[in-house]
């Protein structure tokens, strides 16, 4: 994947392209991207920040990107303090739009590259006895939602 600016004098848009062609690569690609959104939070932490490590997928079919950026599902403003980054999917967005599901494969795929990103940041911390008891953490290490064109609003990605 490579990644460059499309406005340089914009320090807070960074657009991911990914050569990606099926949900396993693309799910890569999805946490390369949060991981630099937090690489900047941490370079910048005074002036971007994260709320609770939730972080809000916006999947945009017509274009073929996804928007990825912190989110706070109690604010009405879903991009937090100006970090947006956008992951360009077209090589698999022009793939998709032939493909007999049409476009709803792009928006498919993309969900099921989410939903096995959840399995990624959740994790289980075991007591000491290594068996699942009271002492047993689970947590997930950023909790992502989604917003898909033409849904009423984000939902967080649960497997």
């Amino acid at each position: 994947m490579s990644w460059k600016k499309e406005r340089p004098e914009d320090l807070t848009e960074t657009v991911f392209r990914s050569e990606a062609r099926v949900y396993a690569a693309i799910t890569g690609d999805i946490k390369t991207v949060i991981e630099r959104l937090v690489a900047l939070t941490e370079e910048h932490p005074k002036t971007y920040r994260s709320p609770n490590n939730k972080v809000l997928c916006t999947v945009n079919t017509t274009v073929g990107n996804v928007m990825i950026t912190w989110y706070d599902p109690e604010s009405s403003d879903s991009v937090m303090d100006g970090w947006v980054l956008y992951l360009d999917l077209m090589p698999f967005w022009n793939i998709a739009e032939t493909h007999e599901e049409g476009l709803y494969h792009f928006t498919k795929q993309v969900h099921f590259a989410l939903c096995n990103l959840f399995e990624d940041y959740y994790v289980v911390e075991y007591g000491e006895d290594g068996q699942a008891d009271e002492a047993t953490k689970e947590y997930l290490i950023y909790e992502l939602w989604a917003l898909y064109e033409g849904s009423a609003g984000p939902e967080q990605i649960i497997v």
